[in-house]
């Protein structure tokens, strides 16, 4: 064609034909991991040891995880064509797809780390008015260790099954 090469551009990598996801998507996956890997292991760690405290190991992972999946998140809204219609990923549900149990995990890993991390660290001045609630809570830290740890886990299947996608 005129003496020129057609070049055909599609969105697959390498030799696996594999789907190439755009770089907020990738981001996040890759946050959301870190999230949920420190977060099992740290909880992981304190349930071998038959224990349920405010370690550093906690606490760093904790901090890191938070931060890390209210990040990814941020990716994955700014990757949406209308991050005004999120309200209906959240409430639209279909159980036999893995995006959507991945986002019904979210849905409760995020508030559960949020107040895990609030009762890790309770004992910080700055915190001092939330502390009868977090002393409260403190009484269910092994629920919430729990909990918390079998939603990053099911939140590391449901990333590596959207990185393995074909």
């Amino acid at each position: 064609m005129n003496g020129t090469t057609d070049v055909i551009i599609d969105f697959t990598t390498g030799l696996s034909e594999s789907v190439a996801w755009p770089w907020p998507i990738a981001v996040y996956l890759f946050l959301a991991g870190i999230s949920d890997g420190v977060v099992a292991l740290a909880i992981l760690l304190n349930l071998f040891h038959e224990e349920h405290t405010d370690n550093p190991q906690m606490k760093a992972a904790t901090c890191v995880g938070l931060v890390t999946i209210l990040l990814g998140m941020v990716c994955l809204v700014l990757d949406l064509t209308d991050p005004f219609q999120l309200w209906r990923i959240l409430i639209y549900h279909n159980p036999t797809s893995v995006m959507s149990i991945g986002v019904a995990a979210l849905l409760f890993y995020i508030p559960l780390l949020f107040v895990l991390t609030l009762v890790v660290y309770r004992d910080l001045p700055i915190l001092k008015f939330l502390k009868p609630l977090t002393d409260f809570l403190a009484n269910f830290r092994t629920v919430l260790d729990w909990l918390v740890m079998i939603l990053a886990i099911v939140i590391c299947a449901y990333t590596g099954f959207l990185i393995s996608e074909h």
